[in-house]
């Protein structure tokens, strides 16, 4: 009978572990780093939006500038 390790959610391991290189590679804070991510998933949402309306309008082209 073996040790049986519980179970964790990869995805939210993965998550961490990325905030957190990404944090050392910017040399940045977790406050600044939280606050970036936010911003992303933020502007995600937008696009993720303008996309389902795109998509209701037939042939219509919708263009988003994401220039930073």
């Amino acid at each position: 009978m073996g040790i049986s390790a519980p179970n964790i959610d990869m995805s939210s391991v993965q998550s961490a572990i990325s905030t957190a290189t990404m944090r050392s590679s910017m040399n940045q804070d977790a406050k600044s780093v939280a606050g970036l991510l936010e911003g992303m998933e933020e502007m995600s949402e937008e696009i993720q939006q303008i996309q389902n309306h795109a998509n209701g309008q037939g042939d219509r082209a919708v263009h988003v500038d994401v220039r930073v």
